[in-house]
């Protein structure tokens, strides 16, 4: 019985971890747009967004209107791709039967390859496709399978690329098995890949509103102190200057009293660096003028790299993200093993960002919430049920 009693009093004591847990988050935003079809959907990182969360993601959440968490992924925002990375591969055969379309592909060169990329007519539905290599094209093994084809439509055109991401290969041929069910085919117009080198993808980047800032100077060196109206993440700093035709000085970004990077500007006006993440309101920059007259700061704007948090949404539900926390970890979500499969989303945006109305453990209105009592007082009875059972056995034993 004294065990029985353990483990209820540790229940007890995980279920009041989890009303803590609950009240951690500070701010919540509701996701304005109605899911109109299941599948994974994309939430920009807007500058005001990433005000409220930590560089790391450590405290986002999305839940459901349950309070059940959404696992979800934080992926870098492409803007497009360098059209001369492409390389075009010929698509040998395109045959659909009842329930399948076969596309086979051939790399000539055989070159090694870990995408293809399929040029789609648009489309909102979803399928899932298997990849195989043949040398001979007789002989088929298989690369990957369960491939998820999460297709959606592109608004700036009537088509757009379909990544497949697998393990290095430099097969002859290729094969994508498309099951279709009982559906029409998808329209695949071509197919390629990209260079894998860092150039064939363009990253867009989020511009922060403009800090004010004022500069100092002082015994050679040039303070410029910056102030943010909310602290962005910020990972490129853009700097105008008036300076002499020629020159060159030092240029040291402070934050938080520590050297963040060091840098050269020289002969121009405008200067672009860029830096760690990094997240606050008021920040320095160090310009080193030796014994040369100072230069003169005219502009500095800020910018972060585009992020985009994707997650798997179905219809008939309402999500709502959780922001801002000292205590939160990172989660872990079985969806972080597949990132690299997960090339297409839809955009979907959030409402207005709003405090939540008990933030803190310590916030006395937790207990004016009409749910807790019962709960609260069910755990007593039980509590003083089992007491009332181990006091009657330790008497019988007796």
């Amino acid at each position: 019985m004294k065990k029985k009693l353990n483990k209820i009093v540790g229940c007890i004591g995980l279920f009041v971890c989890s009303i803590v847990s609950a009240q951690q988050f500070k701010y919540s935003a509701p996701i304005a747009d109605t899911i109109t079809a299941k599948g994974f959907y994309a939430i920009p990182v807007t500058a005001s967004l990433s005000s409220y969360i930590k560089t790391d993601y450590r405290d986002l959440r999305i839940i459901d209107e349950l309070g059940k968490q959404i696992p979800f992924i934080v992926k870098p925002k492409y803007a497009g791709y360098n059209s001369s990375n492409y390389h075009p591969l010929k698509i040998v055969s395109n045959s659909t039967d009842s329930s399948k379309t076969v596309l086979i592909i051939s790399n000539d060169l055989q070159q090694k390859i870990n995408e293809l990329i399929l040029t789609i007519r648009n489309t909102s539905v979803s399928r899932y496709a298997n990849i195989s290599g043949s040398d001979d094209g007789v002989h088929w093994y298989t690369i990957q399978e369960n491939v998820l084809l999460d297709n959606i439509a592109n608004t700036d055109g009537d088509k757009f690329l379909q990544h497949l991401h697998f393990s290095v290969s430099s097969y002859k041929y290729f094969k994508i098995g498309i099951a279709n069910g009982k559906n029409d085919p998808l329209n695949i117009i071509n197919a390629g890949w990209y260079l894998a080198d860092d150039n064939y993808l363009t990253v867009s980047t989020t511009a922060n509103p403009s800090p004010s800032f004022l500069q100092k100077d002082s015994a050679g060196i040039s303070y410029i102190f910056v102030t943010s109206r909310m602290p962005f993440h910020t990972d490129r700093i853009y700097l105008r200057v008036q300076a002499p035709r020629f020159f060159k000085r030092a240029v040291e970004v402070i934050i938080l009293n520590r050297s963040l990077q060091h840098f050269d500007i020289s002969s121009d006006s405008i200067f672009v660096f860029d830096v760690p993440l990094f997240k606050t309101t008021q920040w320095q920059i160090k310009i080193y003028n030796g014994d040369n007259p100072p230069v003169k700061v005219v502009a500095v704007e800020t910018s972060a790299t585009a992020k985009e948090v994707i997650t798997y949404l179905e219809t008939g539900h309402h999500y709502s993200l959780l922001l801002s926390s000292d205590s939160a970890t990172m989660p872990l979500y079985d969806l972080e093993n597949f990132k690299d499969s997960i090339t297409t989303a839809r955009v979907i945006n959030i409402s207005d960002i709003k405090p939540l109305a008990t933030t803190t453990t310590t916030d006395k209105n937790i207990f004016k919430k009409n749910w807790l009592w019962p709960i609260l007082i069910s755990i007593l009875v039980l509590v003083i049920f089992f007491t009332w059972k181990l006091s009657k056995e330790v008497e019988h034993k007796k």
